[in-house]
């Protein structure tokens, strides 16, 4: 069977980015907390859990533990 469109999956998808998006700059060593609680906050926006952001950290968070 033939596809009817040619086009690479990867073209026929366009994925806009979220206009919300937390943004750092990758040369930065360090990232504020407060910037990473409101990615966390952002991706939990979209649906990610615990298992989806695979952060061990923030399951230890929970438990009081603050370093």
């Amino acid at each position: 069977m033939k596809p009817t469109d040619p086009t690479p999956v990867s073209e026929r998808i366009s994925r806009q980015p979220c206009p919300d998006r937390i943004e750092v700059d990758r040369d930065e060593i360090e990232v504020p907390a407060a910037t990473v609680k409101a990615w966390v906050a952002h991706l939990r926006s979209h649906g990610w859990g615990d298992a989806d952001l695979a952060l061990v950290w923030l399951t230890r968070a929970k438990q009081g533990v603050t370093r």
